[in-house]
């Protein structure tokens, strides 16, 4: 009988071992992105936002500037 396994590393440690400074995780709001760029620790310029979705993408870019206009918004 084959056995297929996954395993899914703590998000939260693949991230930091990445070098993000955080991270947050589907379902997002505006509230969420807005704590995790005062959760920092410092002026936050530039954010790098991945999904495989274009449109969430699109949506997520949007919030941020929201949040902060000034931010330089990266997607992959």
């Amino acid at each position: 009988m084959p056995i297929i396994g996954c395993s899914v590393p703590d998000s939260g440690q693949t991230a930091k071992a990445a070098g993000a400074a955080g991270y947050i995780v589907k379902p997002v709001s505006r509230g969420d992105l807005t704590s995790l760029l005062e959760g920092t620790g410092g002026p936050v310029r530039r954010v790098l936002v991945v999904d495989d979705d274009p449109d969430a993408l699109a949506l997520f870019v949007r919030m941020l500037h929201v949040c902060n206009e000034r931010l330089e918004v990266e997607t992959a």
